[in-house]
């Protein structure tokens, strides 16, 4: 970044950085206007009455330590709730579930990841044991074939599809993609394929039943990987091409053509992203890619695997880093009392065993007033979550809200107290991209007025209440983060300095391939191994 004072003159990639390469998205190039925005939030506000004026962060922070403390006392730890954000750093993610469950005692923590992305999450934890991409952008690059269903790539993550279309140039990479819309990167597919809306599960499930069937599956694959196998053929037995045709508006012939493709391939990648995980069936359609690969031994090699796209800049590491009701950092459980015990010796306190409430769940508490105060940050629930008039007549039904972002958005109109914060240029910390490329960021300029970064204002807001954390820079809550995450461990900022990222990879795999609708997996949690 090319500055002069707090002016961006220029935005430019890093050619030996893994991940960009020489390419840049049109948003990382250009749309940094809103950094030295005037609309930008620069001391803490309280309400009064229908107004808010401004104050300095000793009285917001004593306002929020007495409310928390009063709410929690009156009528428990489960009537506050907690919303990170996946455009905030992997340490302040980190502190705010922290903040959550050591400091209030609840597990009442979500963020927009678990309800955009966590059917991606949840199909490959069922099949290969983790939520996550498979491999890396360079394997996308490397594939024979890439299949790509419900993403709109060349719009939503410019700098992947610019590795598709260079691999398809240079490479003769083959290119299916499914979609309700014809897009750019359906006008570049070999073969572009409109199923009925809702139907990609049907689709998927017959073209792997169909290669099965032809004798297509990679059985030494199966055999030495794969689990539950004869259970997930049986599943299949419904999904034939007549059933599919009708179903999906594709015909038995298109539905062979894509069985041949993905036969004749070598090597096989899939994309996704809210095209599938954003529908009532989202978890099913990203288990049943996530088997289609696995029938045709597409996992652990170069060049394959499952790609769920994440979509904002750190929903990898909100995720990751346990924004959800029911997770502890690194997808621990909260009740899994081996898990439990490991952060609470860590913490120096009891932890709540039971699962919170999720974002949907929250605002129904709000609504019958179980929940009385709600911790926002970064999130924009008033305007983006589902009917957006409930969503406000629960704020207004809160006993105390605060609202931590860098604008003054329409969420925070309805808090009580609204604390400035920093956006990533002003602070630093680590990112955790959609191929699980764990990166840093640098600061590049201070922070305008009196906002702080999120990680400095958690730290606080924590030890108003009593926490006493000590943290003075984000290494040290990544240091901690990673001593109890198994899937970052060895991860430190010094490994990570410059343009040097991780990018966990699976070495082991034990898989399951699931029925279509559900059935309990049997899979293993895989090791990651963090190489440069």
């Amino acid at each position: 970044m090319w500055t002069k004072g707090r002016e961006i003159l220029k935005v430019e990639p890093q050619v030996e950085a893994p991940a960009n390469g020489i390419s840049t998205c049109i948003k990382g190039k250009f749309g940094w206007d809103f950094v030295n925005s005037e609309e930008r939030l620069t001391k803490p506000l309280i309400r009064e009455g229908d107004s808010f004026r401004e104050t300095e962060w000793d009285e917001a922070l004593n306002l929020i330590s007495t409310k928390f403390s009063e709410i929690k006392n009156e009528y428990g730890p489960d009537a506050l709730g907690f919303i990170t954000s996946s455009k905030c750093t992997n340490e302040e993610s980190y502190l705010m579930q922290k903040l959550a469950r050591s400091v209030i005692g609840t597990n009442n923590v979500d963020n927009c990841s678990r309800y955009c992305q966590t059917p991606a999450t949840v199909g490959l934890f069922r099949t290969v044991g983790h939520g996550g991409d498979a491999g890396s952008i360079t394997d996308i690059a490397m594939a024979d074939l890439v299949i790509i269903v419900g993403s709109n790539t060349a719009e939503a993550h410019p700098v992947l599809a610019t590795r598709v279309k260079r691999a398809q140039k240079l490479n003769g990479q083959k290119l299916i993609v499914a979609d309700l819309r014809e897009h750019e990167m359906a006008d570049r597919a070999d073969m572009f394929v409109r199923p009925k809306a809702g139907s990609d599960l049907v689709w998927i499930s017959a073209v792997t039943k169909y290669i099965i069937d032809q004798g297509w599956a990679d059985e030494k694959f199966l055999n030495d990987k794969v689990n539950g196998l004869s259970e997930y053929v049986k599943s299949l037995e419904g999904f034939t091409l007549e059933y599919a045709e009708k179903t999906t508006g594709l015909s038995k012939e298109t539905l062979i053509q894509i069985a041949a493709s993905i036969h004749e391939a070598k090597s096989v990648c899939a994309l996704w992203a809210m095209g599938v995980t954003q529908h009532i069936g989202g978890s099913d359609t990203s288990t049943a890619i996530s088997n289609l690969l696995l029938i045709t031994g597409n996992f652990g090699r170069p060049g394959t695997g499952a790609y769920p796209l994440r979509g904002h800049n750190n929903v990898q590491g909100a995720g990751d880093f346990g924004s959800s009701p029911d997770s502890l950092p690194g997808y621990q459980k909260v009740n899994d009392e081996a898990a439990r015990k490991k952060f609470e010796q860590a913490w120096g306190t009891m932890l709540p065993a039971e699962p919170g409430i999720n974002n949907h769940d929250m605002v129904e508490g709000m609504h019958n007033e179980t929940l009385r105060a709600l911790y926002i940050k970064g999130e924009e629930m008033g305007l983006v979550d589902s009917n957006i008039n409930h969503v406000q007549a629960g704020y207004e039904k809160l006993d105390f809200f605060v609202v931590q972002d860098v604008f003054f958005s329409r969420t925070a109109q309805f808090a009580d107290v609204v604390l400035p914060a920093s956006p990533s240029f002003e602070k630093e910390g680590t990112f955790t991209n959609t191929e699980r490329r764990i990166q840093r960021l640098y600061q590049v300029f201070e922070p305008v007025g009196d906002s702080k970064p999120d990680w400095q204002i958690l730290i606080e807001v924590a030890n108003r209440l009593g926490a006493g954390w000590t943290y003075e820079h984000p290494s040290e809550i990544m240091a901690e983060a990673a001593s109890l995450m198994p899937i970052y461990s060895g991860v430190t900022y010094e490994r990570l300095k410059g343009t040097k990222a991780f990018n966990g990879r699976y070495s082991r795999m034990e898989l399951t391939v699931l029925s279509c609708i559900w059935m309990a997996s049997r899979s293993r949690m895989v090791k990651h191994v963090f190489t440069r």
